[in-house]
C-alpha cells in the first residue's frame, strides 16, 4: 500500500489535542475546541460526568439551529442557514424539500464534477475528503463513483465512501452497506459506519436491515455468528432510530426490554433511540427507566423523555424534575435538567431556574444553559449577573450561550468584552457564539476581526460559524486572499475550510481552483475539499453532527464519536 503523506508538526491545524483526518486520524479539525471535551472530561467535570462541554460539543449544532428558529430576526440569519446548498428544515436535522434551487443547481454543475473527479487524486487524503464531501451534498448521481470508492486501497478513503453512501441516500446504496455491516471479517470501524450509513440513507427498507442485524437469529446465517460487539449493536441501534422508519419503534422497545440480551449499553441506547424515533407510546416505560439503579439507563430515560415530552406532560416534567434535583449521579441530572430545557414551558422553567439559583457548581451550569435552550429571556438578568460577577470561566461559558440562546439582548456588551479580550480561549469563543445569537452589526464586525485576524484555529472557526449563523459573508473576499496567496500551509489550510463555512459561489470558485491547483501543498487541496463539503451540506443540522444529537454523550459508542471528529 503506498505510504500516505505526513505534514510537518508545524503545518498541522493544531497540535492540542487528538488529532482528525478529513474524516479522521491525522490532522486536527479547527472544529474541534480546546481540550476537545468529546474524548473526555471537560474543564470542571469529572471522569464519570464530563461536565456541560462535553454535552454542547455534541449538541451544539441542532440547539444553535433551535435557538436561531425562535429569533431569526435577532440573529439575522438567512433562511437557508447562510451556506450555498443547506435548506431549511425539521429540528431533527432531517432534509427537506430543497429552499433555494438556483444554488443546488450551481453545486451540481460547477462544484460536483471537481469533487467527483478528486476522487481519483493521487493523494489519498484528497480522495477521503471528497467521498464525504460526495456525502454531505447528497446527489444520488455520486452513487457510482462511491461504490468504485470502496475498493480503494486506503483504509481512510474506503470507509469515507461507507459514510458517504448512506448520506447520499440512493436506495442501491442498500445492498453495499448490508454486506460490510454483516460481514464479521471486516474492521468494527468499518461496519459501525455501515450502520450509520444506513440510518443516514433512512427509510424502511434501511430499517429492515437495521433490525435484522439486531435479531439474534441473525447470527444463524454465518458459522460463528456475526461477531456483534457491544459497539456494532449500539451503532445499528442509533442508526435504527435516525430511519425515521414506523416500524422502527417496536424494534427499539423490544431491545429495551430485553433483560440480559442485549448487553446493557445496547439497551441504553435504545431507550434514548425511542426519543429520538419519537414514540410517545414508551413514555410510561421511560418513565419506569428513569428510576433505574444503573445510571447509564437513568440518564438515557431523560434525554428520550426530553424529545418525547411536551410542556403540558406533567407526569414527565415532574419525573425529570425529581431526577435533575437529587438523582445521585451528575451525568444523570444533568441529562435531565438538559430534557427540561428541551421541553421548555412555565413548569419547566419553573425547575431550573431555582436549580441554577441554588445547585451544585456543575447543575447550576447545566441549568443554565437548559434555560437557554427554554428560551427562558426572563432568566436573563439572573444569567447575567451571574456572568459578571463569577471569576470561573467554565460556568461563565454556559453563561454565555445560555444568554445568546435565550436572546437576553443587554448582556451583548460584557459578552463582547469577553470574546475580545484575553479570557481563555474557551470562553471566548462560547461569548462570540452568544454574540452571533444576538445579532447586530457590531456583532459581525467582531466576528470578522476575530476571524481574519486570531492566530486560535478554534477561535476563528468558532467566529466563522458565528457569521455563518448571521448569514454575513463579508469576510469571503479576505479570505480567498488568505487561501491563495504567499501564506503558510498552515494558514491557507485554515482559510479554505472557513470558505466552507461561510459558503456561496465566491467561495466555492475560489476552493475549486486551489484543489486544482497541482503546485498546491496536499494539506491546502484536502482542506478546499472539505470546505467543498461544508459548503454544500444541504442540511440544517450538519448531517453528520445529527447522528450523535439525542443520543446519551455520556455513553460512548466508538465509532458514532470518531464521526463526530470529522471535518
Amino acid at each position: 500500500m503506498r505510504p500516505v503523506p505526513i505534514l510537518s508538526a508545524a503545518l498541522l491545524l493544531a497540535s492540542a489535542a487528538a488529532p482528525a483526518l478529513a474524516h479522521g486520524g491525522t490532522y486536527r479539525s479547527p472544529a474541534l475546541p480546546p481540550d476537545d471535551p468529546g474524548r473526555g472530561p471537560g474543564r470542571g467535570g469529572t471522569a464519570t460526568d464530563p461536565g456541560w462541554e462535553s454535552w454542547w460539543w455534541v449538541h451544539q449544532d441542532p440547539e444553535l439551529e433551535r435557538a436561531r428558529r425562535r429569533a431569526p430576526a435577532a440573529s439575522g440569519a438567512e433562511t437557508n442557514g447562510g451556506a450555498l446548498g443547506r435548506t431549511t428544515g425539521g429540528e431533527d436535522g432531517n432534509v427537506v424539500p430543497d429552499a433555494a434551487p438556483d444554488e443546488r443547481a450551481f453545486l451540481e454543475r460547477e462544484v460536483l464534477p471537481a469533487v467527483t473527479r478528486a476522487l481519483e487524486d493521487t493523494e489519498a487524503e484528497v480522495r477521503s475528503a471528497a467521498a464525504v464531501a460526495l456525502g454531505k451534498m447528497g446527489f444520488p448521481r455520486s452513487f457510482l463513483p462511491l461504490q468504485a470508492a470502496l475498493r480503494d486501497e486506503h483504509p481512510d478513503v474506503r470507509d469515507g465512501a461507507v459514510l458517504a453512501l448512506g448520506m447520499v441516500g440512493d436506495p442501491f446504496a442498500l445492498d453495499p452497506l448490508r454486506a460490510i455491516l454483516f460481514d464479521p471479517a471486516r474492521e468494527e470501524r468499518t461496519r459501525g459506519f455501515a450502520a450509520l450509513a444506513l440510518g443516514l440513507a433512512g427509510g424502511e427498507d434501511a430499517a429492515a436491515l437495521l433490525a435484522s442485524f439486531l435479531s439474534p437469529a441473525s447470527d444463524a446465517a454465518r458459522v460463528g455468528g456475526l461477531r456483534k460487539t457491544d459497539d456494532l449493536l449500539c451503532c445499528a441501534v442509533i442508526a435504527l432510530a435516525r430511519t425515521g422508519a414506523p416500524s422502527a419503534a417496536a424494534v427499539l422497545r423490544r431491545e429495551l426490554s430485553a433483560d440480559g440480551r442485549p448487553s446493557f449499553p445496547v439497551r441504553c441506547s435504545a431507550a434514548a433511540a425511542l426519543g429520538r424515533i419519537g414514540d410517545r407510546e414508551s413514555i410510561p416505560i421511560l418513565l419506569h427507566a428513569l428510576e433505574h439503579e444503573d445510571a447509564r439507563m437513568r440518564q438515557s430515560a431523560a434525554v428520550a423523555l426530553g424529545m418525547l415530552g411536551k410542556p403540558g406532560d406533567g407526569a414527565v416534567v415532574a419525573a425529570l424534575a425529581r431526577a435533575g434535583r437529587g438523582d445521585p449521579d451528575a451525568g444523570a441530572r444533568g441529562c435531565a435538567l438538559q430534557a427540561l430545557g428541551r421541553i421548555g414551558g412555565p413548569a419547566a422553567v419553573q425547575v431550573l431556574r431555582p436549580v441554577f439559583r441554588e445547585g451544585r457548581s456543575t447543575d447550576r451550569a447545566q441549568a443554565a444553559l437548559a434555560l437557554g435552550a427554554a428560551g427562558d429571556v426572563g432568566a436573563g438578568p439572573a444569567l447575567h449577573r451571574v456572568f459578571r460577577e463569577s471569576g470561573g470561566a467554565w460556568i461563565r461559558g454556559a453563561l454565555a450561550l445560555a444568554l445568546g440562546m435565550s436572546g437576553y439582548r443587554p448582556a451583548a456588551e460584557d459578552l463582547r468584552a469577553v470574546a475580545l479580550g484575553k479570557e481563555e480561549a474557551a470562553l471566548r469563543g462560547h461569548a462570540m457564539t452568544a454574540l452571533a445569537l444576538l445579532g447586530g452589526p457590531a456583532a459581525s464586525g467582531d466576528l470578522r476581526a476575530v476571524l481574519l485576524s486570531d492566530r486560535d484555529p478554534w477561535l476563528r472557526c468558532t467566529a466563522a460559524r458565528g457569521l455563518r449563523l448571521l448569514g454575513d459573508r463579508s469576510a469571503v473576499r479576505p479570505l480567498q486572499g488568505l487561501a491563495t496567496g504567499p501564506g503558510t500551509a498552515h494558514d491557507r489550510s485554515q482559510a479554505c475550510y472557513f470558505l466552507g463555512i461561510l459558503g456561496g459561489p465566491d467561495a466555492a470558485r475560489t476552493l475549486l481552483r486551489v484543489l486544482a491547483n497541482r503546485e498546491e501543498e496536499m494539506a491546502v487541496r484536502m482542506h478546499a475539499v472539505a470546505g467543498l463539503g461544508v459548503l454544500g451540506d444541504r442540511s440544517p443540522v450538519p448531517v453528520l453532527a445529527s447522528l450523535a444529537a439525542d443520543t446519551n454523550h455520556l455513553l460512548p459508542v466508538a465509532p458514532l464519536q470518531e464521526v463526530q471528529t470529522f471535518l
